[in-house]
């Protein structure tokens, strides 16, 4: 997607699973810019990402893994914690339901 900024937008389904057994099942959208630090920015623009002309890629395979598992996941779970979704005791499963990457126009 060509935008004013670079990164990756992830959306996650996330059913979480409290103390008591109550089920709470939310859209999660994370974005981190072409440094890997969190997007705000990128995060408010998922609507405009879904709708906007594809472009090719500049991530490989291996680059889009080590960018999942070392950075977007960790980034889940601190959220997820964060916020109270996810406790010590409860359980909850994530799946990964849109990625985008962006690049500057």
């Amino acid at each position: 997607m060509a935008g004013d900024s670079s990164g990756i937008i992830t959306v996650w389904r996330v059913e979480g699973e409290g103390l008591k057994g109550q089920h709470k099942t939310v859209l999660l959208t994370l974005a981190v810019d072409d440094n890997k630090l969190r997007s705000p920015k990128l995060e408010c623009s998922v609507e405009s990402a879904l709708t906007s002309q594809p472009i090719p890629s500049s991530f490989n395979l291996e680059d889009r893994r080590t960018i999942l598992h070392e950075t977007i996941e960790p980034m889940l779970q601190r959220d997820l914690t964060h916020s109270g979704l996810v406790t010590e005791r409860g359980g909850y499963s994530a799946t990964l339901v849109v990625w985008i990457e962006t690049c500057p126009v």
